[in-house]
């Protein structure tokens, strides 16, 4: 339930962002190409989540239903993080968006490092590798290469010149996505 209500107020304040910058100049500029980004990051989600529902013996028809949801949430995600600003303060280090000022909070810190510090615990208590290492591990490639590759296009569609920054930013997503998904596999979170 955690997991469900925390997309629905990442998407909330996105939604009361987009409203408060209507920041559409990338929309206005390469509108064909922010359609294409937007699929990507659906696909970016709806591929692994139909991939890991099917290794839980989820049947075809719910897994890619599941993709399906996938998709549309993390495709309104991208519009969301588009509209509100928030991809322009990811490239321009003088654009700060709301989520780096959020994340310039201690309270934020804590309650991220809380939060992780509980996934860690969660999964050396409960230990679930019902589907088996190997399958944990395909998994976590698949979400992690899914979930860190659209870095890359954004960071490019929107004249990001320096390399290192992002390839920072893809192992940092990279890396994110495949210790996520062992924690909440390993943590139970999955079955």
């Amino acid at each position: 339930m955690g997991i469900v209500g925390s997309k629905i107020t990442v998407v909330i304040l996105l939604l009361i962002f987009s409203f408060m910058n209507a920041e559409v100049s990338f929309v206005k500029e390469k509108p064909r190409m922010f359609v294409f980004e937007s699929a990507v990051v659906g696909l970016s989600a709806a591929v692994p989540f139909t991939y890991i529902a099917l290794n839980r013996g989820v049947d075809l028809g719910r897994a890619i239903l599941l993709g399906v949801a996938a998709f549309l949430v993390f495709f309104l995600f991208h519009v969301g993080m588009e509209i509100s600003g928030e991809n322009k303060a990811i490239i321009d280090e003088n654009d700060k968006g709301v989520i780096e000022k959020v994340f310039q909070f201690k309270g934020t810190k804590w309650i991220i490092g809380a939060i992780v510090v509980y996934m860690i615990l969660l999964a050396l208590v409960v230990r679930d590798l019902n589907i088996g290492v190997n399958t944990m591990l395909k998994e976590a490639l698949l979400l992690a290469t899914c979930g860190a590759l659209p870095t890359i296009m954004i960071a490019r569609n929107r004249d990001e010149k320096d390399g290192k920054k992002i390839a920072v930013d893809f192992f940092t997503y990279f890396g994110s996505f495949f210790a996520g998904h062992v924690a909440l596999q390993m943590g139970g979170v999955y079955s």
